[in-house]
C-alpha cells in the first residue's frame, strides 16, 4: 500500500515537472516576443517623432535641408520641400 502511494506521487510529480517545463518554455518564447514587439514599437516611435519634429521645424519657418539646417528660412526651399516630400514617400512605403 506504502509502494503505491509512493508511485503515484512520483507519477504526479513527474507530470508536475513536464506541465512545469512547457510552462516555462512558453514563458520564455513569450519574453522573446515580448522583447520584440517592444524593439519594434520603439523604432516606430522614433521614427514618427523625429519626423514629426522636422515638420514642426519647417512649420516654424526653420530650414530642415541639410544645406541650410536651422537656418531661419524666407519663403519656400526646394531642398526642404524635396526632404520632406521624400520622407512623406517612405512613410507611405512602409504602410
Amino acid at each position: 500500500m506504502l509502494a503505491e502511494a509512493i508511485c503515484e506521487l512520483e507519477a504526479k510529480l513527474k507530470a508536475m515537472e513536464d506541465e512545469l517545463a512547457t510552462i516555462r518554455h512558453y514563458v520564455e518564447r513569450m519574453e522573446q516576443d515580448n522583447a520584440s514587439m517592444q524593439t519594434i514599437i520603439r523604432n516606430k516611435n522614433l521614427q514618427i517623432s523625429g519626423k514629426a519634429n522636422l515638420l514642426a521645424l519647417f512649420d516654424a519657418g526653420f530650414h530642415v535641408c541639410s544645406a541650410h539646417f536651422g537656418e531661419t528660412r524666407e519663403g519656400e526651399c526646394l531642398f526642404c520641400a524635396s526632404l520632406l516630400d521624400k520622407d512623406a514617400l517612405h512613410s507611405d512605403e512602409q504602410k
